[in-house]
């Protein structure tokens, strides 16, 4: 018979479940779901071989991890990533050089080859009102979102690979009053 790995749910009493297939996350303490709430998730785009390697990947599904909240931030930047900014917005900055300043975006770094760009905290931004940092390889993370009418949706798997939460202000109450 197979050996039944443990997770960190079986582990801790306090913890934060996202059920990629269902489209929820849910808190629990102490044996108890606290709360529920939707989730949008990684959306698998096109599978990718690396004949090198022969590996398959999905771009952009939300990743199977295990790791813990470490910081709830308010108002947050948006750093975008490197393949985002290439293939999503710098095609719309060519079109209209002033596209980054009127969409909320600033340029850091600009020219040098580690250029990047970033959104500003302000109403519309993509990450909404919070996110939720937790340490993992895939730089992901649960965060509010300005399109809210997604929700409603039954197949929710729309991101970039991060786990975008439905009423992320309540979410945020109750990771705060259990983690404060």
């Amino acid at each position: 018979l197979g050996r039944v790995r443990r997770s960190r749910v079986d582990l801790d009493k306090t913890f934060v479940q996202v059920l990629i297939p269902d489209f929820h996350l849910e808190f629990w303490a102490d044996g108890k779901r606290v709360a529920r709430h939707r989730v949008i998730v990684g959306k698998p785009r096109e599978k990718k071989c690396d004949e090198k390697t022969a590996t398959m990947t999905l771009a952009y599904a939300t990743p199977v991890q295990s790791a813990e909240i470490k910081r709830v931030v308010m108002a947050p930047y948006w750093n975008v990533t490197r393949t985002i900014k290439e293939q999503e917005l710098d095609p719309q900055q060519a079109a209209n050089p002033l596209y980054y300043a009127t969409h909320g975006y600033e340029v850091m770094r600009a020219g040098e080859p580690r250029e990047w760009v970033r959104e500003l905290p302000r109403p519309g931004n993509s990450l909404g009102f919070v996110k939720f940092l937790f340490p993992n390889p895939y730089d992901t993370y649960i965060h509010d979102t300005p399109t809210q009418p997604m929700f409603n949706r039954p197949v929710r798997a729309f991101s970039h690979g991060c786990m975008r939460v439905h009423q992320a202000r309540d979410f945020a109450r109750t990771v705060l009053a259990f983690l404060g």
